[in-house]
């Protein structure tokens, strides 16, 4: 498996071995995106994206695609961009500074 086991620990030093609850997961994906829209090669991002979908279905939540987090992330991101650019401070924006 090399290198590709490496996306389980984070769930565990969350959640302790339970299944993480969505609010959390949607966090965690969010933030995700930071490293995702600064790659630049193609073929890495679907690497990437693939293991945030093996991460969500480890947490019990099967129905997740690739596209769905990809949508999902771009989705977040919008919103993120939106809140930034009316100067606004919200939830969201201190949700997830390092965006």
């Amino acid at each position: 498996m090399g290198k590709t086991s490496s996306y389980k620990p984070w769930a565990k030093r969350l959640i302790g071995g339970k299944p993480m609850p969505i609010e959390l997961l949607s966090k965690w994906v969010s933030k995700r995106f930071v490293k995702y829209s600064r790659e630049t090669k193609r073929d890495r991002k679907r690497a990437m994206l693939k293991q945030v979908v093996r991460a969500i279905k480890d947490c019990g939540y099967k129905q997740f695609s690739v596209d769905d987090v990809k949508s999902e992330l771009v989705r977040l991101y919008g919103l993120y961009k939106a809140a930034r650019a009316r100067g606004d401070r919200s939830d969201i924006v201190d949700r997830y500074p390092d965006l």
